[in-house]
This record gives structure tokens, C-alpha cells and sequence, in this order.
């Protein structure tokens, strides 16, 4: 089921990616909302015009991506904002491509994984409102690719004295793609980092020998929070915190501890964990209409056998981190509310589920399928079904509830706010 040669992308393999994300990008920019949304998509937009700091942990580089999109000759601030979340689900989209052809055999899986993943109801609500997660889930799929490039799953399991070639050359690529990671969403890529442990440990010696330029390739993705505290101390329209002056104040806004009360409730305890869990079942069977998420099982259930132990156990890791890891580090309160929040924090490991999905396709053709014309048959029928499940919620162009809620409230304040009329006597 693994190529029968280690993955290296082609000029047609880049065109391949590229329209599939050229086809999620028209999607994402046809169904975003073109004012103003709900959840923290007003935050970013204005932090992403006004160029101010978000709330913790900051997400400074989104803001600087953001407010490059405000510079777009068309739609509203918020649409072109909403477009820049767009580009990377699209991006993320062609990320998950690669890295089905870098683990199975064929295009058609590879297809098959990656609208699947851009058409999941999470995934497709997050790329057309201005919010960080497909920019952290393209950075995920992107350090995937390279980690499978410098280190096939083919490769031997010893440490070899002399890296191959495509290693040198990646390596110092993800360190900084991975500090610009951290830049956007840490907590998230923290999570999934000891997944690429186990994937890179073949190129141990060569990450121990390199380990000093890799740190500074690393720290210099984090640049944008160094902007990000220097921001804070000029006189913004929207700043969470206001200046970021000491270091103290600096490691608090960073580090999330004033959300220590909500993400470790003191009345939380194992019946919200179990509910939680619960609900985290039901949203795997959603985001690929049950039909998908067997075969992510079966995936799952084969690719022991067909990838090999280091490469499957890098995948069961880097879905279980974002997903039931971190809900035992969580202790959140179950209501409705926070299962909301919740739901797009498992998006990297909704990014595994839709390679397993691919591989468990692959592996059923193989098993079952008398033509070739019947299996893409059967790929077009599912992604139908998901495409359903995903537009139910995510075919909002129109959508302006947020913006008229916004309108009342300030017409309300106005009138709340103005001289109190004088009393005759």
C-alpha cells in the first residue's frame, strides 16, 4: 500500500495539489460570511486592521497575515479577512494531498483525503471566518510532509551516520516552519510535537548534531511575538491586555494563566471528562458522515501492517495529543457552550482521521473493487455525503445576524448614553 518508492513530488504532483487547492478556495471564498460573524471572528478582524493584540495567547502572526488581507481591493474588511483563513484551509487541503501520496499508493486516495478533510463541517466552518485554526492545522500538515520527505516511513529504524540528502535539506525548514507555528497557536502544536519524535527518530544523531542551528531557526519563527510585545506599548484601538511592560506581565498574557479558572474549573470533574468524551465520539462520526470515519478505523486497524510501526504510531499519536490527551488536561465544565469552543481544537487529529480515511479507502479497493470506475464511483458518492454534512452548517454568504446584532447594540448604547431629556415642572 506504500509507494513502491519514497514519495518525491513531480511538477504534476504540485499541480495536483494546487488544484485541489484552488477548488476549496473557490468554495471557502463563495460560502464566507461578507460582514462580520460570530465566535472570535470580529476580535480578529479587528485586530487584524487595527493591527492590535489579540487575546492571549496574542496569535500575532495571524494579525500580521490578517492585516495584509485588509489590503484586498474588494469585499469588506471582514470578507477579506474571512479570505485569509480561506487561503490556508485551501492550502491545508493540498498539505493533506502530499502527505496521502507520501503514505499511499495512488492519487485517488489522496483526493479522496483531501476534500474530504476541506468539506468537514469544523474544518469548512473554521476556513470562512477570520479565526487561527487552519493556519495551525496547514502548519501541522505542512511539518507532516516534510517529516515524511526527510524521513519515509520505508526508512531504516537505526540512526544512520550519514542523513540522506532530502533530510539535511528539510530539517532546517521545519524548525522554522514549527516556530512560526508556535507563533500562531502553540498550545495546539505542542500537543502533536511529540509525534514528530517518534517519526524523525531514525535522524536523531543528525537533530542532535544540527541541534544549535536548529534552535535559532526555531526562535527565529517566534519573532512575531517579540512585534507582537513592542506593539503593545503604543496607544491601540483594540488591545486585550493593554502594554505588555514587564516580564512578568509578558509571561501572564503568553502563558494563558488568566484563562486558568475556565481551562481548570474547580467544580469540573470526571462526569464532564466522560460527557466531553462522549461528545468527541459523535463529532468523529460527523465530520465524515460515519461512512468516513469506518474507514478512518479501518485505516487505523491496517496500517500497522501496511506502513509500518513508526509511521502508524506517529499517526495514533498526533490524533490522540489533540483529541483525548487533551481533554484529560482540560477540565472544563461540560455545557453546550464549551463543547463548542471545544470542537475545533481536535482539527489535527480530524487531519489524521482523513489520512486513516484514505488509507482504509485504499485498502477496501484493493480488497474489494473489480474496476477502477467503481472505486472512484464510491470515492465521488462518499465525498457527496460529507460535502452534505458540511454544508449544512457552512453555507453562510449571506449570514449578517452578527453584524444587525452589532447594529442594535450600539443603536441601544446611543440611545442608553445620550442627555436624559428635561423634566418640565
Amino acid at each position: 500500500m506504500l509507494p513502491a518508492e519514497p514519495f518525491r513530488p513531480k511538477r504534476a504532483d504540485w499541480l495536483q495539489a494546487g488544484v485541489v487547492a484552488a477548488g476549496l478556495f473557490a468554495l471557502y471564498a463563495a460560502t464566507a460570511p461578507r460582514t462580520v460573524a460570530l465566535e472570535d471572528d470580529g476580535f480578529f478582524i479587528l485586530s487584524s486592521y487595527f493591527l492590535g493584540i489579540e487575546h492571549p495567547p496574542g496569535y500575532p502572526l495571524f494579525t500580521l497575515i490578517g492585516h495584509l488581507f485588509t489590503y484586498l481591493p474588494f469585499g469588506s474588511v471582514a470578507y477579506r479577512v474571512h479570505l485569509a483563513s480561506a487561503l490556508f484551509g485551501a492550502l491545508t487541503g493540498g498539505a493533506a494531498w502530499l502527505c496521502a501520496r507520501a503514505l499511499i499508493d495512488g492519487r485517488l486516495p489522496a483526493y479522496l483525503t483531501a476534500f474530504a478533510l476541506g468539506v468537514s463541517p469544523v474544518f469548512w466552518s473554521q476556513a470562512i471566518i477570520a479565526e487561527v485554526y487552519t493556519l495551525n492545522t496547514f502548519f501541522f500538515l505542512v511539518l507532516v510532509f516534510m517529516a515524511l520527505q526527510a524521513c519515509p516511513p520505508s526508512a531504516p529504524a537505526p540512526a544512520s551516520p550519514v542523513a540522506h540528502p532530502a533530510a539535511s535539506r528539510m530539517l532546517p525548514w521545519m524548525a522554522l516552519v514549527f516556530g512560526l507555528s508556535l507563533s500562531n497557536h502553540y498550545p495546539l502544536t505542542l500537543l502533536v510535537a511529540p509525534a514528530f519524535v517518534i517519526l524523525l527518530w531514525p535522524l536523531r544523531r543528525e537533530l542532535l548534531s544540527h541541534f544549535g542551528l536548529l534552535s535559532w531557526l526555531v526562535i527565529l519563527g517566534l519573532l512575531p511575538y517579540a512585534w507582537m510585545v513592542r506593539r503593545s506599548w503604543q496607544a491601540l484601538p483594540i488591545s486585550f491586555n493593554g502594554p505588555l511592560e514587564t516580564i512578568q506581565e509578558i509571561l501572564f498574557f503568553v502563558s494563558r494563566a488568566g484563562y486558568a479558572g475556565i481551562d481548570h474549573s474547580v467544580s469540573a470533574g470526571w462526569l464532564d471528562r466522560v460527557r466531553f468524551f462522549e461528545f468527541l465520539g459523535g463529532e468523529l462520526l460527523r465530520q465524515f458522515a460515519l461512512v468516513g470515519t469506518l474507514l478512518a478505523v479501518a485505516g487505523f486497524v491496517v496500517q500497522w501492517r501496511l506502513l509500518g510501526r513508526r509511521a502508524a504510531a506517529f499517526l495514533t499519536v498526533a490524533f490522540l495529543m489533540p483529541s483525548a490527551v487533551l481533554l484529560l488536561l482540560l477540565g472544563f465544565d461540560y455545557d453546550s457552550f464549551r463543547a463548542h469552543v471545544f470542537q475545533v481544537y481536535p482539527l489535527p487529529a480530524y487531519a489524521v482521521c482523513a489520512l486513516w480515511m484514505g488509507l482504509g479507502f485504499a485498502w477496501a479497493v484493493q480488497r474489494y473493487a473489480r474496476r477502477p470506475s467503481h472505486a472512484a464511483a464510491a470515492a465521488a458518492a462518499l465525498l457527496a455525503l460529507i460535502f452534505a454534512f458540511g454544508a449544512r452548517i457552512n453555507l453562510v454568504a449571506a449570514d449578517d445576524w452578527g453584524a444587525r446584532y452589532a447594529h442594535a447594540v450600539l443603536k441601544a448604547w446611543e440611545i442608553r448614553t445620550s442627555p436624559p431629556l428635561p423634566i418640565s415642572t
